[in-house]
């Protein structure tokens, strides 16, 4: 076994675009059909893997931005998630860690929000920070092709590097 990952997930699509495929009756469209969708799926796989540990920290960064504007908008619980965001960031911690804090983060702001329903500044602040992760999720998912306009899109890598 080749022990590059990357190398594997090739490796994996040649085998089912050489072998698999071929051996797939013609006439099973459906079969054809979910062969080509499991090829794509381990070519864009393929392709973020090298990706995901600046997208787990771009997407704790986005949390803490929500945390600092929710806090600032008066959900006070979560300042100190924003600290905790930056303590780890700062730490160079796994993204396991990094992705459970991100999802305390958000627990949080919609607890916030939940509790002070008429405060416009809370929905205001998650408004404004939900821009900066659905351009993320939207650049992620580009090579899919279900944007409309691609190139009036961020880039991932623009939106990775900031």
């Amino acid at each position: 076994m080749v022990p590059d990952l990357e190398l594997q997930l090739a490796a994996a699509t040649k085998a089912l675009r050489e072998v698999v495929a071929p051996a797939i009756d013609p006439a099973n469209a459906v079969a054809l059909e979910q062969l080509h969708l499991a090829m794509a799926t381990v070519d864009f796989v393929r392709t973020r893997l090298p990706l995901r540990r600046r997208r787990v920290v771009r997407e704790l960064e986005n949390a803490q931005a929500l945390a600092t504007q929710v806090a600032a908008a008066g959900g006070r619980a979560l300042a100190a998630l924003a600290e905790e965001a930056q303590a780890l960031l700062d730490s160079g911690a796994d993204g396991a860690a990094m992705d459970a804090l991100r999802l305390g983060i958000l627990d949080a702001a919609e607890q916030a929000v939940a509790a002070d329903p008429g405060n416009k500044d809370l929905s205001r602040a998650v408004l404004d920070v939900a821009r900066q992760q659905t351009d993320l999720a939207r650049a992620w998912f580009a090579p899919m092709g279900f944007e409309v306009d691609p190139a009036g899109r961020p880039t991932l890598e623009h939106l990775l590097e900031r």
